[in-house]
Order: structure tokens, then sequence, then C-alpha cells
């Protein structure tokens, strides 16, 4: 049943703190009292709940425990008792009804009824508090642990009985919803699957694969497996959380998936869901738009002066660009048409429509060619 806490018991008590000496930090042999358990925890399902004659219902903690020692006297000072503490009393434990059915019989909780007492903390020794008297040794002693002069402390007394019955009782009502005997912990099979392409950058593109889950409350995602359609074996890609991501060459290459339901109680439905998708986006990874109206300025305006006031030649390049979505950038080679090597000015950026070419021998015949690049 959800919403019902796992475990509505009471915690236990803490133990009582032995004797140790404040001064050397030693402990004294008197260890200190067991806590006390904590109550039961009880959950009721039913159409109704009456509480009749006597009948009430306990989850009250029990008593925490003196220590097995009441005293060890303290060395060096026959005058002082010393006395370990008492074990805490437990917590009481939580009630929890669930009615169901359109018209639920409504318990009547009280004080009388419902018990959830704290379990007494009983005090150690002759004494509920430290002696008004204070030894230098015994200053530190920590909580728990009483010092108390014979016929200084005051007589002991139990603290106080409270019922918390109050804040330890839940009622809910669930309707008309009658809880069956048995759980049901799966989710359907998943109704479609959807595959879309992104981050396009070819020889690559990425596909995302999410899942249209079933009509149920149990469903919690999908295990995505996938192989090429040549292939007979599956991989397995991921959770739908919410897709899954496969990076593929984009080269007309169709693909298998395979995909399982997976509920909220990790229970998995056996009844697969089959789907197949072929990359749409083919692309050359060799073909990219060649940059449109290139060409190159050679004329004596285009001269600059070198550092020791030598003339330089140098020619201007440029060139419309071509939209591409795949262009990485421009490559700019030139030679002198006398020669085969060409030269390289690297990579332009795809943004950039000129470029100087320098130096070039002036007058010379010069070879000039551009072409796009692009690739990850």
């Amino acid at each position: 049943m959800e919403g019902v806490p796992q475990d509505l018991r009471g915690p236990g008590g803490n133990s009582g703190f032995a004797i140790v000496s404040g001064d050397i930090g030693s402990e004294y042999g008197a260890v200190g009292g067991t806590g006390g358990d904590g109550g039961g925890g009880l959950l009721i399902v039913a159409k109704g709940v009456a509480f009749v004659g006597e009948g009430k219902i306990n989850l009250s903690g029990s008593d925490g425990a003196l220590a097995p020692q009441t005293f060890a006297q303290a060395t060096g000072e026959s005058n002082v008792n010393l006395y370990p503490g008492a074990g805490q009393g437990g917590h009481p434990g939580a009630l929890y009804i669930a009615l169901v059915g359109a018209n639920p019989l409504l318990p009547v909780i009280t004080e009388t009824n419902f018990k959830a007492y704290q379990g007494i903390s009983p005090l150690a020794g002759a004494a509920n508090k430290p002696s008004p008297f204070d030894f230098e040794s015994y200053r530190n002693l920590p909580f728990g642990s009483h010092v108390v002069f014979d016929g200084q402390g005051d007589v002991s007394e139990h603290v106080p009985e409270t019922n918390f019955w109050q804040s330890s009782y839940r009622i809910v009502q669930l309707g008309e919803t009658e809880p069956t005997g048995e759980i049901d912990r799966a989710t359907g099979k998943p109704l479609s699957v959807i595959v879309t392409e992104s981050d396009t950058e070819p020889p690559y593109v990425v596909l995302e694969v999410s899942v249209t889950p079933p009509g149920d409350n149990n469903y919690e995602t999908a295990e995505i497996f996938y192989k090429r359609s040549t292939q007979t074996k599956y991989t397995f890609l991921g959770y739908a959380a919410p897709e899954a991501l496969l990076e593929v060459q984009a080269d007309g290459t169709q693909y298998d998936f395979r995909v399982y339901a997976v509920s909220k109680y990790d229970e998995r439905n056996e009844d697969y869901l089959d789907y197949s998708f072929t990359v749409s986006n083919i692309a050359d990874p060799n073909a990219v738009a060649v940059p449109a109206n290139f060409t190159v300025d050679g004329s004596e305006t285009n001269m600059i002066t070198g550092p020791s006031g030598q003339p330089i030649a140098r020619a201007l390049a440029s060139w419309d660009i071509v939209p591409d979505p795949y262009i990485k950038g421009y490559e700019l080679e030139f030679k002198a048409t006398s020669e085969t090597e060409w030269k390289s000015l690297g990579l332009i950026p795809p943004t950039v429509k000129t470029a100087w070419i320098t130096p070039v021998e002036s007058g010379a015949n010069m070879d000039f060619r551009i072409r796009g690049t692009k690739g990850r």
C-alpha cells in the first residue's frame, strides 16, 4: 500500500552513561542501564473500526533500566558515591488505520482506548540530580552520571508519565477502492517508439530515441536496445529518461530498436515493442558547397612596403559564401604557374570571405584555388 511508512515501530531508548572519572577519564566499572524497547506499530485496513467495552490499543514504549550496579564509591573520597546513568525509556509506536469502502465506520480515538506512552527513564541512586557540592575531580562527568554526597541528594522520583496518543495515530479513507490481496507491480507495454535526428554533423548524426509510456501508474522508465538491421544481436543503449541518444554515421543505414517497459517496482514487462528507423540524412563526407564568385586581385594597388623599404607584392582573394550547414571552413591554395607544389593559407573560418596572399611574385603568372572542408 502506497503512503504507509515502512516501519511504524517506535525507536528504542538510549542506554545510560557509565561512571567516568572527570579528571582521568577512566571508568569505575559501573555501566549505565539499558534503554527501553520501542513500542510496536499497528496497521489496520478495514471497512470500519470501533472500540467496544474496555477494548484498547497500547503501543507504549517500555521503561529504561537502572544500572546493574547502584553506585560506585569515588576513589579517595569516602563520602562521595558516583551513580551511573539509567536507560532512556522507549518511544511509542504508531497506529495507522486505512478505511475502505463508500461509508466506512470511523473509530473514535481517545486517551482512554489508545495508549502511546514514552517509557519511563528511572533516576539513578538516591537522588535525581547532582549534589550542589562540586569536587574538581568530578566536574566533567558526562550527562547521565550523578555525583551525590551521602545524605545530601534529593529523594528520587519518577518523571510524570505522558500519553502521546494524539500525535501517534493517523486515519485515512481510501474511498470506493478496496485493496486486493496482491499488489500489482507490473506495467504495460510501451505504446510507441519515437526516433528523431539531431545535432547533424556529417558524416555523423545523433538519434534521439524516446518512448510513449503505457497508460498506467506503475510505469517508471524503459530499457532501449538497438542494432543494425543486418545484425542479429541487440546492444543495450540506455534508459528512456526521457530519451536515449545514439550517434551513428549518416549513411542511410536502417536501425532496429527494441524497448521494454520497467515499472517503479523494478519489474520489466517482457512484452517488448520493436521499431525500425532509417537514417534519412545521407551526406557525402567530401561534398561541400563550393564558394561562388572566387576572384583574385593582384593589381599594383595591393603593393605594401617591407621593413627595409622594399616593395612587397600581394594579392587579395575574395569569394561569396554559399550556405552549407556542414562546412567547417575554407582552404585557399596558391602557387606559381611554373611550379607543381601548392602552398596553403591554412583553414579559413566559414564566415570569412576575403584573404590576403603574400608574398607573390610581381608580374608572374599565379594559380589560385579554394575549396570548402567539413568534419567534426
